[in-house]
């Protein structure tokens, strides 16, 4: 029998690393790394720091920026994993040389860097413009929906506010009180301790509503409706996902087709995306100008958008600039219309929907009876129309009737 040399995967061995070699030329690190050494302007962070001569010196922001950028191109956005990663994974010592910053270090630098990374972005996209990476030929547009950190329970009108106010301090008053009478005669202390916290917590709800009608104002929409703000975050909007309603923003991105360079991004605190299509151009539009690299980004190119972004002023304001920018846009059906227009067209050739239970009971039931076929209660063989109502025991009796079609004979 052959004899093999022994192995072992879970053995350790000590290794001299060298951080430079470890940073492969052609690999997405390497890029990364040249570009924040060689082409990024990293003075705009200077201004954030006052220890040139006293206090203990800080982490260089391009080791922080190189690690928090690698960390999100491999999925990961949390301060405490991206901490973890610099002191087990190679890669992530070898761009951070081995410097191993905590992970409040890195949460308070993401999180001050909210003008600073408008900078950053607009050397990245001079550098791919400067590469030949931008083609300027044909640039498609789409969102995303981004949750914030806030709740949605705190959104509202000023009058929404009002009442909830009214109401804490209704609550507060009546615990107060229950709290005085209970101490008057006596009361165990962990029941005093959690009626004393949550007094504390109704108060600064109090104080954190009144202090947001002192000065906050009610948001006006586009068709001069009076939308509702949020106290934590007012940039914020509730927002409809594929998870429901949260409180967040239409993330936005305008994307080159010739290597899928983002040319500029933005996010909005409104629901529906159609009305963000004129600021997404108009956004990438001035940004190019301000670089200097071209008067009218949108001069001659073609423009691929969702039926999301399809409104009658995305439309006017294309065909103010026919001749300069070719939309491509799909019409503006819904899934549903989509969804019943195929429904109607499997009837039509005598079938039967698939999903009969999406559809509204009126249009189940015109549907049906319009299909060449006939129901047990039908005298003669002729389709009568129904009551909304009969329209799930119609397609219970159809489905019966192919069943009973299909079951096989007898031996």
């Amino acid at each position: 029998m052959a004899r093999y040399k022994h192995y072992d995967y879970g053995q350790k061995k000590l290794l001299a690393v060298s951080f430079e070699q470890q940073i492969l030329p052609g690999t997405f690190e390497h890029t990364l790394h040249q570009m924040i050494e060689e082409h990024i302007d990293l003075s705009v962070f200077e201004a954030q720091y006052r220890n040139d001569e006293t206090g203990a010196p800080a982490y260089d922001p391009a080791i922080l920026l190189k690690i928090v950028l690698y960390a999100y191109s491999k999925g990961v956005t949390s301060s405490r994993e991206i901490a973890q990663l610099c002191q087990d994974n190679v890669m992530f010592m070898a761009l951070s040389a081995d410097s191993a910053p905590h992970f409040t270090t890195i949460a308070d630098f993401i999180s001050r860097q909210q003008d600073e990374i408008v900078s950053i972005f607009r050397d990245v996209v001079l550098v791919c413009d400067e590469q030949g990476l931008i083609g300027k030929q044909m640039f498609a547009v789409d969102g995303v929906k981004l949750p914030s950190n806030a709740s949605k329970e705190w959104s509202g009108t000023l009058a929404d506010f009002e009442k909830k106010a009214l109401k804490l301090e209704r609550a507060l008053e009546q615990l107060m009180q229950r709290h005085r009478e209970v101490d008057a005669g006596g009361e165990e202390r962990d029941l005093r301790a959690a009626r004393a916290q949550r007094i504390d917590t109704l108060s600064s709800a109090v104080a954190k509503v009144r202090g947001f009608l002192r000065c906050g104002q009610d948001k006006i929409g586009a068709r001069g409706k009076i939308k509702k703000s949020n106290i934590t975050d007012n940039d914020s909007a509730k927002i409809k996902g594929s998870k429901g309603v949260m409180q967040g923003y239409s993330g936005m991105a305008l994307v080159d087709a010739k290597h899928q360079v983002i040319v500029h991004a933005a996010a909005f605190g409104e629901n529906q995306e159609h009305g963000l299509l004129i600021p997404m151009l108009e956004g990438a539009r001035q940004s190019y100008r301000e670089l200097k690299l071209s008067e009218n980004l949108l001069a001659g190119v073609k423009l691929s958008a969702d039926a999301g972004l399809h409104s009658e002023a995305n439309l006017k304001y294309i065909s103010l600039r026919r001749g300069s920018v070719a939309l491509h846009l799909p019409s503006g059906q819904t899934a549903v219309s989509k969804r019943r227009q195929c429904a109607d067209q499997r009837l039509r050739r005598g079938e039967v929907p698939r999903h009969p239970a999406r559809l509204p009971a009126v249009q189940l039931t015109r549907s049906l009876s319009k299909a060449p076929r006939a129901h047990a209660g039908a005298p003669g063989g002729v389709l009568q129309r129904t009551r909304p109502g009969q329209a799930a025991d119609l397609q219970r009796a159809h489905e019966a009737q192919d069943r009973q079609r299909r079951r096989p004979l007898p031996l």
